[in-house]
């Protein structure tokens, strides 16, 4: 867990895998399941995927922190 996690952001191999993964199951679960609701849990895990690792790759690019230890005032 160490090596998915930075800083309180996902590391660079955290970003780079995530898509990969999210793509290939969004695109096997087409061929693999026949289930609806199925393809619908699947479908749905990996387009997550695929979008928080877009968002911690901007995060990353951009310098932005985790919240935590911050005061809201």
């Amino acid at each position: 867990m160490a090596k998915l996690l930075k800083d309180g952001n996902l590391s660079g191999i955290a970003i780079a895998m995530a898509p990969v993964v999210g793509v290939a199951l969004v695109f096997s679960v087409v061929y693999w399941l026949e289930s609806y609701l199925g393809r619908l849990i699947s479908f749905s895990i990996g387009l997550t995927l695929v979008a928080a690792a877009g968002y911690a790759g901007r995060a990353k690019a951009i310098g932005l922190r985790s919240l935590r230890g911050t005061e809201w005032h």
